[in-house]
């Protein structure tokens, strides 16, 4: 039986070209972190810009900025958490066929034991 995902590295499962180990889960933490890091360096260059500018670039600045970012964020975030669970049903659909298998494989049970 082929090695389930969780137990293969990372680098392994860069090279499984039977696509048996996945490393979208693996990455995903990384990839949120990254997305964070770019969101607030934007987030805080369209503040320091649209502060700059002043009038009523101020109030849209300090208003608009924080709101759009949340907003981005967890747009962002969601999308990530729809790619993970997709992966995981995968990762189950995995462990029930296997499951199904080894129990097609096991002879029937005696009703006298």
């Amino acid at each position: 039986m082929a090695d389930q995902p969780s137990n293969r590295g990372f680098i392994r499962s860069l090279y499984d070209f039977s696509f048996s180990s996945l490393v979208t889960t693996k990455i995903v933490k990384a990839l949120y972190a990254l997305i964070t890091v770019v969101y607030t360096l934007f987030a805080i260059v369209a503040l320091i810009a649209l502060i700059s500018r002043g009038g009523a670039d101020i109030a849209i600045g300090l208003i608009g900025v924080p709101v759009l970012y949340i907003i981005y964020l967890a747009l962002a975030r969601v999308a990530l958490e729809v790619v993970v669970v997709l992966f995981r049903i995968a990762e189950y659909a995995r462990d029930v066929r296997d499951q199904g298998r080894q129990a097609a494989t096991r002879p029937p049970a005696s009703p006298w034991s």
